[in-house]
């Protein structure tokens, strides 16, 4: 029914069940069939008006949540591989179109990350002004400098357009000072954060976020 920074109303019936309206204030357009599963699963169990209102209050900390509001605005998401990556990816281009997007990223080494960051630079959708690079804190994680040769790398190719290749590009040793120079950069440029990665860095983010 509508689908917007506020959550998503959506409309569900089956054969045990008439048609009814449903809210769910997680973000990302496959959220309503996970709640439709819900839905099915349990309303024998707990009765409808109760599945109806533990999906509305429903909280999901860094799955595409929205740290801050106030501009610039602030959203974590704790996407780690390339099939998370791309439902941010998609995201983002349905809830902020023509936006200036300064991006902060930390992935462990053993991930997929070259697919990671293509996908998120590759968008026509928004426009890339920033990535800022740091790392995680855990043993497995990449170290920024080479985050940032992997996405100048990725830059320098012909197929991605032109507006991405003049994007700037930050190395910072630590989430929490990672955080506050994509902040003080989306305010600059009038532009928003994006945070994606890992969820090791999660909890600083969200911490930190707060103070901000």
């Amino acid at each position: 029914i509508s689908y917007d920074v506020s959550g998503q109303k959506f409309k569900y019936s089956s054969e045990n069940l008439p048609v009814n309206e449903y809210y769910t204030s997680l973000l990302g357009e496959y959220q309503p069939l996970n709640c439709m599963m819900v839905i099915e699963s349990c309303h024998e169990i707990c009765g409808y008006e109760n599945v109806r209102y533990g999906i509305a209050g429903t909280k999901w900390p860094a799955r595409l949540e929205i740290l801050r509001k106030e501009e610039p605005a602030i959203i974590l998401d704790g996407a780690h591989n390339e099939q998370g990556v791309n439902a941010l990816v998609h995201t983002i281009e349905k809830l902020f179109p023509n936006r200036n997007i300064v991006f902060l990223c930390g992935v462990m080494q053993d991930k997929d990350y070259k697919k990671m960051i293509s996908n998120v630079l590759n968008s026509e959708i928004y426009n890339i002004k920033g990535f800022v690079c740091t790392k995680p804190d855990n043993p497995r994680a990449l170290a920024p400098e080479n985050l940032v040769d992997v996405i100048k790398e990725i830059l320098d190719k012909k197929e991605i357009r032109g507006y991405n290749i003049s994007a700037e590009i930050f190395c910072k040793n630590n989430p929490s000072e990672a955080l506050q120079a994509a902040f003080n950069y989306a305010d600059k440029i009038k532009g928003m954060v994006v945070v994606f990665g890992s969820l090791y860095m999660a909890g600083i983010i969200r911490n930190q976020a707060k103070m901000l």
